[in-house]
């Protein structure tokens, strides 16, 4: 999460990277067991269980001996809360174009982490149990950490551009977040998802929302001081992202993924002798720019986002004719 530390992300996504493809496909069945899911048929090594525990199965989404007071803490039915980790998938690989670092989220128990990332899903933590969130689960956690995932799992170029610092990490998995969020509310009858569990997710993403405009007001009052090492710097890029999704649309964003793939690399060269902090922020303006043809530079330099305008121009075109390909 963009609340919490970052430093070891990279560990884990280097693993993810080199684990693409290579998780097994598990066929679905759900009933009323528990609360509409069942509990899958497992090994005898994984059928250890404690009684207070539950491994849980959706279509693209697992949740592996789990804390079963989650769920009872939960004021969406379990049934629903698969659901909706399964639309977290769906939208996800979707703003993706298809590409996804694991054909399911697996979803694991960790106790003193509020979020983080797994070779193969996401991991949660007490502090993110519905208890401490009027009931309702922490959608945008769960997204946040699957966002981290399906970029840093499924583009080496990504990576390169990323690492090690917050800027465009910790904001594109804000980003795909409440990507997710207005997906999944768009398509509510073809997600199979309650009234209930849409005000659910509208009340988790209204205060996910809030706090981003807070942080954003913040490097604001602060002065703008622009710093890729610095989390509010990228709250500032990810909340700006945000409002352009909610004025122009949130479907833009599948061009702007685009922008980073792997299969682009080949086309630039500034990032071969390492990502300055302006190449960077250049990158993702430009980025931003084709997917909603629109120039944004005005915007971001009112921000103090370094912008070098020959870097601009030759990325700007060099993103076009691979989206346009």
């Amino acid at each position: 999460m963009t609340r919490q530390v970052y430093s070891d992300r990279w560990f884990a996504w280097t693993i993810a990277i080199i684990f693409i493809g290579a998780v097994e496909q598990y066929s679905i069945e759900l009933d009323a067991t528990y609360g509409g899911a069942t509990a899958e048929v497992l090994t005898s090594a994984e059928s250890q269980i404690p009684t207070d525990r539950i491994t849980l199965r959706g279509s693209y989404s697992r949740f592996y001996k789990f804390p079963k007071q989650f769920f009872n803490e939960s004021s969406v039915p379990t049934d629903q809360i698969l659901k909706v980790t399964d639309a977290q998938y769906l939208s996800l690989r979707s703003m993706h174009n298809g590409l996804a670092p694991y054909t399911f989220t697996r979803i694991e128990y960790d106790k003193p982490v509020y979020g983080a990332t797994t070779p193969t899903g996401i991991k949660v933590g007490d502090a993110a149990f519905p208890k401490l969130n009027g009931s309702h689960p922490r959608w945008e956690v769960m997204a946040h950490e699957g966002g981290h995932n399906f970029f840093g799992g499924t583009s080496s170029f990504y990576s390169t551009l990323a690492t090690p610092y917050p800027f465009l990490q910790e904001s594109f998995a804000v980003l795909s977040a409440f990507y997710t969020y207005h997906t999944i509310v768009q398509n509510q009858a073809q997600y199979g998802l309650t009234d209930t569990t849409i005000k659910s997710l509208r009340y988790d993403f209204k205060n996910g929302r809030a706090y981003q405009k807070q942080q954003y007001n913040l490097y604001i009052s602060n002065g703008s001081r622009f710093d890729i090492k610095d989390v509010l710097t990228s709250q500032a890029l990810d909340y700006k992202m945000i409002m352009l999704g909610e004025q122009y649309g949130w479907k833009k964003y599948k061009k702007f993924t685009k922008a980073f793939d792997s299969n682009i690399e080949p086309n630039f060269t500034f990032h071969k002798d390492g990502v300055s902090d302006i190449e960077q922020s250049t990158y993702v303006v430009a980025a931003l720019g084709v997917a909603f043809g629109r120039d944004f530079r005005k915007d971001f330099k009112e921000l103090n986002f370094p912008v070098d305008g020959t870097l601009y121009a030759d990325v700007f075109q060099k993103i076009i004719l691979y989206i346009n390909r």
